[in-house]
């Protein structure tokens, strides 16, 4: 047997086959062992609805890192990935639009009655002023961004030594108008919420609601790994997140092993697919990195041809907005009324072609995960000679990063038996599925 850290980028290869509406996506093709590994998944984990539909449940069809704990850079990963919306459909394909964004745009938009409707005029000058606070904050947040980009392109011509770290600038360049702005953004908001009923349509502390999106309480300064200094609205997880990791790595955890062979029947399954999308058959990996690269199949049912898989703990992990958030309100209000003009209204928000889409509630996890294909010689021999040079490989959900790529994690090959095996030794947990929550629900 012999070990080498160098490994191909193999990514899952996608397809997309034409079906007739309504649209159901299959996996349909029988060969392919991560649709087996799917299939298990989904019989594992899911619920279909009463018409026999997966709808809250979707698959990660990549790698996806669930790198939470990491001391610096955990908070900003963990907040990015909790607030970003996902389009209904049977895979997880985060957008850029986030429930923070779609949630402000529905409260600001709502054409909600003062207390005293003899303060009907100045209750509508209050929302206005409150939504150009908020779109000012939002405009020098992002002129941030382009202005530091183009101060740290500038820079990168000085020595090392002399260059201005990115919190030093920010704090000189915008600490104050962003401190400033935001600092007026809770005011208005107070003082429209103040002038809204306490009650509508059975619905108790609308105004309060407004007021505390822009409670600073509810919000926290986070940095990227590149240094990038923000603040982002609050998100929790699960507190056994901690624990979950733990016991992966003292190997006390949920251990699981899935064997996939010829011997392992799969059936076909279908979906909903609410956004009339075209269905998407998938294969097992293309090799190169890129849809140009070199494609290969894996015939499961060939003797001696097999996918094993193997993780150290499995779980599910709740994620929930912070205070500031109440999807009751979404529940009794989605149908407005909406101010003539807003930014938002009923068919932009939940239409069709609405913008809130579904937000992740739960994530899949899998801790120390492994996965050995048991090849035929012809397969076995493009694999071993495709993978040098890249550092990293993708299968169906799983990644592995080599010491090419600055990771920690093996590849095992043994010519003997046309196997290989990939050992994820980061420590750092992967995602391979989702929940999601539709709106308005």
């Amino acid at each position: 047997m012999r070990k080498s850290m160098c490994m191909v980028n193999l990514t899952v290869l996608l397809a997309t086959v034409a079906c007739s509406i309504p649209c159901h996506a299959q996996l349909n093709n029988d060969n392919a062992p991560w649709e087996m590994f799917a299939k298990r998944l989904i019989s594992r984990l899911s619920v279909p609805d009463v018409n026999g539909k997966i709808t809250n449940f979707q698959l990660v069809k990549q790698p996806t890192y669930a790198d939470w704990l990491d001391p610096k850079s955990g908070d900003w990963n963990f907040l990015t990935f909790a607030n970003r919306l996902a389009p209904p459909g049977e895979f997880y394909a985060p957008v850029d639009l986030t429930l923070y964004q779609q949630y402000s745009d529905f409260l600001g938009s709502l054409d909600l009655p003062p207390v005293d409707p003899k303060q009907a005029a100045a209750t509508d000058k209050a929302r206005k002023e409150w939504l150009r606070a908020t779109e000012g904050y939002k405009e020098i947040d992002k002129r941030k961004v382009k202005v530091w980009a183009e101060f740290d392109a500038a820079q990168k011509a000085l020595p090392a030594s002399e260059r201005t770290h990115y919190q030093v600038w920010l704090a000189r360049e915008y600490g104050a108008k962003l401190g400033a702005q935001q600092q007026l953004v809770s005011e208005k908001a107070y003082k429209y919420s103040l002038l809204l009923a306490d009650t509508y349509k059975g619905f108790s502390g609308i105004g309060a609601l407004i007021a505390n999106l822009p409670n600073t309480q509810y919000k926290k300064t986070v940095t990227s790994a590149n240094d990038v200094v923000t603040t982002m609205p609050t998100f929790a997880y699960d507190a056994n997140f901690a624990s979950f990791v733990q016991k992966g790595d003292s190997g006390t955890g949920f251990e699981e092993t899935w064997l996939f062979d010829k011997n392992h029947e799969r059936r076909t399954l279908t979906w909903s697919s609410r956004s009339g999308s075209a269905g998407i058959k998938i294969g097992w990996f293309s090799a190169g990195g890129s849809a140009s690269g070199s494609r290969e199949s894996l015939d499961i049912f060939k003797d001696g041809v097999s996918m094993t898989v193997k993780f150290k703990n499995f779980t599910t992990i709740p994620i929930t907005p912070g205070p500031w958030y109440n999807g009751d309100a979404i529940k009794a209000l989605w149908t407005g009324p909406y101010k003539a003009g807003a930014i938002a209204n009923k068919d932009s928000l939940f239409g069709p072609q609405g913008s809130f889409k579904p937000r992740v509630s739960q994530v899949v996890l899998v801790h120390r995960p492994s996965v050995t294909l048991k090849l035929d010689a012809s397969q076995y021999s493009k694999v071993v000679e495709t993978w040098s040079g890249s550092g990293s490989i993708g299968i169906g959900p799983f990644g592995f990063r080599g010491g090419a790529r600055g990771g920690k994690d093996e590849m095992i090959s043994d010519a003997a038996s046309n196997t290989v095996t990939f050992e994820d030794k980061t420590g750092i947990p992967q995602i391979v599925a989702v929940y999601t929550i539709s709106y308005p629900q």
